[in-house]
């Protein structure tokens, strides 16, 4: 089973185990996926994504610093992500430890 269909299973998973696999599976993505997303030269998004970032997190400029010092209210280890909600508006989440969108 993909790591992802695990994590979204947490529920189902004995209390014996569920913080220990949430904790290295979940740790495990969060580094895949910000491996995945790094990119030499980095760049500024455009089209579409960039009017969502206007729109929803004041430009690029905003998102940057607003995520940069939400990354700086975290305690200790943690990550910060610009998330998605169901009614598709974007925004700055934080997490403690190697926790993520599959936090129970």
């Amino acid at each position: 089973m993909p790591p992802v269909d695990l994590l979204e299973r947490l529920a189902e998973l004995p209390d014996s185990i569920r913080t220990g696999v949430r904790n290295n599976l979940g740790g495990h993505a969060n580094h895949a996926m910000f491996w995945m997303v790094m990119k030499a030269g980095g760049g500024k998004p455009s089209g579409e994504l960039a009017a969502v970032i206007d729109r929803d997190l004041g430009g690029m400029e905003m998102l940057t610093s607003d995520f940069n010092e939400a990354g700086g209210r975290v305690f200790g280890s943690g990550w910060v992500f610009v998330t998605v909600a169901p009614d598709g508006k974007l925004a700055i989440e934080t997490r403690p430890n190697l926790s993520n969108r599959f936090q129970s």
